[in-house]
């Protein structure tokens, strides 16, 4: 890293002057702060690595700083516990396994993280990095099969084949809660007398 590596962590639109306040504080007491505007923090360091890109709720970024490493983020659980208050179920998806993700030596600190706060807020991960693992590492399917030339986003292949497997997923774990709701329904009526 050099001296001149500065990093920006973004802050979303609905941040409120408080919240950017406090996230502020924060990352000060870690980081050297370098510039700051509405929606972004700059901060001296060079990032490494980040999850969610596109939903902030899961937005994780690892920065390398002169002397030592800083992860901020917003916070996944909170995030995870807004979806459920609207009564809608929610599952986390880790990051993609790709030449720009695997280069990063924090990659699989991320992936613990997501699995971490699924596990503490009781919802579900799609483990979408060991797929593609599998298909790289196990099948040999290169890279660019399932990639973009970017070398980080998937193809048309790469979200087909993600699309499929995460759907069947979802019904394996729907057909695995109608069996347990059955299961648990049956067991109440043999305790209780009661047909529900």
């Amino acid at each position: 890293m050099s001296e001149q590596d500065t990093a920006e962590f973004p802050l979303p639109a609905d941040t409120s002057d408080d919240e950017r306040a406090q996230a502020k504080r924060e990352i000060a007491k870690h980081a050297q702060i370098v510039g700051e505007q509405p929606r972004v923090i700059r901060l001296k360091g060079k990032l490494l690595g980040q999850t969610g890109p596109n939903w902030h709720f899961q937005y994780t970024r690892i920065y390398a700083l002169p002397k030592g490493y800083l992860a901020a983020a917003h916070d996944i659980r909170e995030g995870i516990r807004r979806i459920k208050a609207i009564g809608a179920d929610a599952v986390l998806i880790d990051p993609q396994y790709a030449p720009k993700v695997i280069a990063q030596r924090q990659v699989e600190d991320m992936v613990d993280l997501i699995s971490s706060a699924a596990a503490q807020e009781k919802v579900d991960v799609f483990h979408r990095f060991a797929l593609m693992r599998h298909w790289h590492e196990h099948e040999g399917v290169p890279f660019e099969t399932f990639l973009s030339t970017d070398g980080l986003h998937m193809n048309d292949w790469g979200h087909s084949c993600f699309a499929k497997a995460l759907a069947n997923a979802i019904a394996d774990a729907a057909a695995l809660d109608q069996t347990s709701r059955k299961d648990h329904l049956e067991s109440e009526a043999a305790t209780t007398g009661e047909a529900h």
